[in-house]
């Protein structure tokens, strides 16, 4: 669990700021008393670029707790009606309790108040661990003429990453880094890892959990579109379209489907998922499963209209994606195993408690990723576009 305010190294030198401040403001008040106004003055500037400095922490603050998924209200010291209110050294900050596209962060000193306006944009978030090809929380075994590679090599190789051991054996191909965090990295029989072998704890990368909180935001998010009270299967030639959704029981697509995601769709289902046949898929969305997901055919993506599209299953059970088809999307079992069988393609990534191999697989990192991620977060990252400062 995480327990600073703000990151260590940002949050170190806002304190060591305002100490510095603070001691100037010490030595300014003891000779105020004994000359001039003019030290007075100076005291005043001192006490403002204290109050401008905790508003500072207080953004600081807000961005990391918001951006980690760290509830708002954590290290407060009180609160008002709108407000969260907090204190490091002898300084004090506020911000307001709801996050929103404009907000008010206040830094006070002594009696003096700086108010800086702040402007946020929120954007689509992915963690750096779906920059991997294949990453597993435990052991990652890859097998056969498995091939692991990148969509373009000059950005992004097609790494793999494990908390554990990881065995590559047979005919495996892998174009980048081998990265364990915790354990090793073995090579057998006529295996290549192309980049090399990264071991050690400064490889850590972080596997999210996804929280009773992100899963209720998802959920409440999909109930605001389309309602279905029970099972909903398509068969035959479809052309799908998707905004928000939610399904009360399993998702069943047959057949030639063609699906197409609106406006960062979220799409919620209470059971299974699973699509058989044929299928491509445009737009940017999430599939969130209570259940499992098993995928088998084909669900290629369309050159030219790229695809930016999770699935993420709850379930502690396994998910399969079997066939000899190419199938498109960041693929994510954070408590459960997803098993890779057959001749299976992936275009995107596969991050799960487990993976399991069976067969011989091509996944193909999909490094228009980088730029276009698909919403892992249901409240996505807030970035800083504009402030104004206010003495008050």
């Amino acid at each position: 669990m995480k327990e600073k305010g703000f990151p260590k190294n940002q949050g170190s030198v806002i304190v060591a700021v305002l100490a510095l401040v603070g001691a100037v403001a010490i030595i300014l008040g003891t000779t105020s008393t004994l000359t001039t106004s003019g030290y007075r003055k100076a005291l005043l500037t001192a006490r403002q670029l204290q109050a401008l400095y905790a508003a500072e922490a207080g953004i600081e603050d807000f961005l990391y707790k918001r951006n980690n998924g760290i509830e708002l209200s954590e290290g407060k010291i009180g609160e008002d009606a709108d407000n969260f209110i907090f204190q490091i050294e002898n300084f004090t900050f506020k911000y307001p309790k709801i996050p929103a596209s404009t907000m008010n962060f206040t830094g006070i000193s002594s009696g003096v108040t700086k108010t800086i306006t702040c402007t946020f944009e929120e954007e689509p978030s992915m963690p750096t661990v779906f920059r991997n090809a294949l990453a597993s929380e435990t052991n990652l075994e890859l097998t056969g003429n498995s091939l692991i590679k990148s969509s373009d090599e000059d950005r992004m190789h097609g790494n793999v990453y494990a908390h554990q051991n990881i065995n590559a054996k047979g005919n495996t191909y892998v174009s980048g880094y081998a990265i364990s965090a915790y354990g090793t990295v073995s090579i057998r029989g006529n295996a290549t890892i192309e980049q090399g072998i990264l071991e050690g704890e400064m490889y850590y990368q972080e596997i999210p959990e996804i929280t009773p909180e992100a899963q209720e935001a998802w959920m409440e998010e999909a109930q605001s579109g389309t309602n279905y009270s029970d099972d909903l299967v398509y068969s035959g030639n479809n052309n799908l379209s998707f905004d928000d959704t939610f399904v009360d029981g399993n998702l069943h697509l047959t057949g030639n489907t063609s699906i197409l995601l609106e406006d960062d769709a979220v799409i919620y289902v209470k059971g299974n998922l699973k699509i058989n046949g044929n299928a491509s898929v445009q737009g940017q969305g999430i599939f969130i499963v209570e259940g499992t997901i098993t995928i088998n055919g084909n669900m290629e993506h369309v050159l030219n209209q790229p695809a930016s599209v999770a699935f993420v299953s709850l379930s502690e059970e396994e998910s399969k994606i079997n066939g000899n088809g190419e199938v498109t999307g960041v693929f994510f079992a954070p408590n459960g195993t997803i098993k890779i069988a057959g001749n299976s393609q992936i275009f995107g990534s596969v991050v799960a408690e487990e993976i399991k191999f069976t067969g011989n697989a091509d996944i193909t990192y999909n490094v228009d990723l980088l730029d276009n991620p698909p919403p892992l977060d249901p409240h996505g990252v807030f970035r800083l576009t504009h402030w104004e400062e206010n003495f008050s």
